[in-house]
């Protein structure tokens, strides 16, 4: 049963601390009809199958025929009861980034936030490089407002990209983010996301980068976040947490072959600081 792979891929990359960390990153499994998408609050490590929210993937279609509030806070009011209205089962709430993953046609997309390709997302010349190893049709987005706004750019960059290669993207990079992967198999998942993480790993020294990871490690988060900043949405959440402290440095070290690191622009920092996504993500999750 595909929900029980499902289940398989995201234990897979959740017990890597390298590819996802605490209640980091999201999957999802689709068919003709409903898609089974990670809960907000769970963790990938170690998420069953009842740790998955089953939506009525027509309704989630009708988002796109809405006219939503300008206002930004009215219109995520408004996307969220639409979301939440598409559940065929009720007691939880879907990603945020739910609707997103109904937008690749695959039957099973893993989001995640590898400490080596937010090296990439999080450097000064990451686009550039990361076309440089995957080709200059790669999908890349710089950083966006989340949520609906995320969405509908991503729904307009899947669409020119089918038009324009006459075949569906499979693998979508997001600055200061992360990565998605896409396939109908989980083991085609595997394959590529093992190939974007050593063409990665090809161009980075880790054993030379050792002691200045160490180095680093020693200042303290405090200091380390004043001076380089905050790299995504999770290093923000989980703020002070050593695991992401730890992840933080590397992508500060690994990032200086593509240019030195990037931190995210301060009005997304704020913007998830109020975001009332990332609030109920954090109290579920008991961060």
């Amino acid at each position: 049963m595909s929900l029980e792979q499902l289940v398989e891929i995201s234990n897979y990359y959740g017990i890597d601390e390298e590819i996802v960390l605490m209640g980091g990153g999201n999957t999802s499994y689709k068919d003709n009809d409903f898609l089974y998408v990670k809960a907000s609050g769970t963790t990938l490590k170690t998420i069953t199958a009842e740790g998955f929210v089953k939506m009525n993937r027509a309704k989630l279609t009708k988002v796109w025929s809405k006219t939503y509030s300008e206002d930004f806070d009215m219109r995520e009011e408004e996307v969220l009861t639409d979301l939440l209205a598409a559940r065929e089962t009720t007691a939880m709430r879907p990603s945020v980034e739910t609707i997103l993953h109904d937008l690749f046609p695959q039957k099973f997309v893993v989001h995640t936030h590898p400490t080596l390709v937010n090296a990439l997302t999080c450097a000064k010349n990451g686009e550039t490089w990361a076309k440089k190893l995957f080709g200059n049709d790669l999908l890349w987005l710089p950083p966006l407002m989340p949520g609906y706004v995320l969405a509908k750019e991503v729904k307009d960059i899947l669409a020119n990209y089918k038009e324009n290669h006459l075949k569906d993207a499979n693998v979508l990079f997001l600055e200061n983010h992360g990565i998605f992967a896409a396939a109908d198999s989980i083991d085609e998942i595997k394959t590529l996301m093992n190939n974007i993480l050593e063409k990665i790993a090809g161009q980075i020294d880790k054993s030379g980068s050792e002691n200045e990871i160490k180095l680093l490690l020693s200042i303290g988060w405090d200091k380390f976040s004043e001076k380089y900043g905050i790299f995504t949405p999770d290093h923000y959440v989980y703020r002070g947490n050593e695991l992401l402290f730890a992840d933080s440095v590397k992508i500060a070290v690994y990032a200086k072959k593509f240019g030195g690191c990037r931190a995210m622009p301060g009005w997304l920092t704020k913007f998830i600081e109020n975001w009332e996504a990332e609030k109920y993500r954090t109290a579920v999750s008991g961060k």
